[in-house]
């Protein structure tokens, strides 16, 4: 509402976040690209240039099945969600995979493939999505990274990788 007071340009908007921030990037991006889905969060009229995912739950139903039976991490989808017989509902309503349409966005997801807090798995359901759906995509799989456990070199990497993603998106 206030982008021209602030000489805020609202054609040039990059959501990010990490974990939980990159469920939420990925929602308020992927959402807002589905008409008539929900009410949009960001204006009607903005659309979201891009998105930049690093390690994001992108699945809840299929992260909270993966922390009941394969992981030794809290199961914090059910501390959330505190019913398991509720997870199917919310998860089909706040996953950001529900939300790949052929209008989303370029993401770019930040994975570490032993993230045992947010599996390998998650990104890797996303970006298959993303590019059934014809979306422009990117996902860069840090080898023997976790959740945010990476080496200085793979930062160095995974920070080229983002300014150049953003270079090809203006």
């Amino acid at each position: 509402d206030n982008a021209a007071d602030y000489r805020f340009d609202t054609n040039k908007i990059v959501v990010s976040g990490a974990s939980s921030g990159g469920h939420l990037a990925l929602l308020a991006g992927l959402v807002n690209s589905v008409p008539e889905s929900h009410p949009h969060y960001v204006g009607d009229e903005i659309r979201i240039q891009a998105i930049i995912n690093w390690y994001g739950i992108t699945d809840i139903e299929a992260i909270e099945a993966y922390l009941s039976t394969e992981s030794q991490n809290t199961n914090f989808v059910l501390d959330w969600v505190q019913e398991k017989d509720k997870v199917a509902e919310i998860s089909k309503k706040y996953s950001p995979i529900h939300y790949v349409t052929e209008n989303a966005p370029p993401v770019l997801s930040i994975q570490g493939d032993l993230d045992s807090w947010n599996p390998h798995s998650q990104a890797l359901m996303l970006h298959k999505k993303l590019e059934d759906a014809g979306t422009e995509n990117q996902l860069l799989t840090l080898e023997g990274g976790t959740h945010l456990g990476f080496t200085e070199e793979q930062f160095q990497l995974i920070f080229k990788t983002v300014f150049d993603f953003l270079k090809a998106h203006p």
